[in-house]
């Protein structure tokens, strides 16, 4: 991967945190999209860990299992694991790049949120 194409994700929002993460996300992908019933999909992009100087490939997930009548947090973490819950992001410090919310009802998603953070280029 080239470093040329590399884009710094800001923290202002608190969208990312102390890893000091950084993306190379490919243009029009698709990260989070309704897979049927309460199921999303999450798509495959790259990213880089300023900090550990590391790239890495998410490869992404299909037919992930959502919690109904819940609203599901999705995100990587620095070991760049997909991570998922109903209780709400990792707080500040804790490495990680939110990715969505996904809001359903009892039988299937009704809402789904970006929550990528806002990057720039380096």
């Amino acid at each position: 991967m080239s470093m040329g194409a590399q884009r710094r994700f800001e923290d202002g929002v608190d969208e990312l945190n102390a890893a000091n993460l950084n993306t190379l996300g490919r243009p029009g992908n698709v990260w989070a999209r309704l897979a049927g019933g309460l199921f999303v999909d999450i798509g495959t992009f790259d990213w880089y860990d300023h900090s550990a100087a590391e790239y890495f490939t998410y490869a992404g997930t299909t037919n992930q299992a959502v919690v109904a009548n819940q609203t599901n947090y999705f995100w990587v973490d620095s070991s760049n694991a997909l991570q998922t819950n109903t209780t709400g992001f990792p707080s500040a410090g804790t490495s990680h790049i939110r990715l969505a919310t996904v809001v359903t009802d009892g039988v299937g998603v009704t809402a789904i949120n970006d929550k990528r953070p806002l990057a720039s280029l380096a």
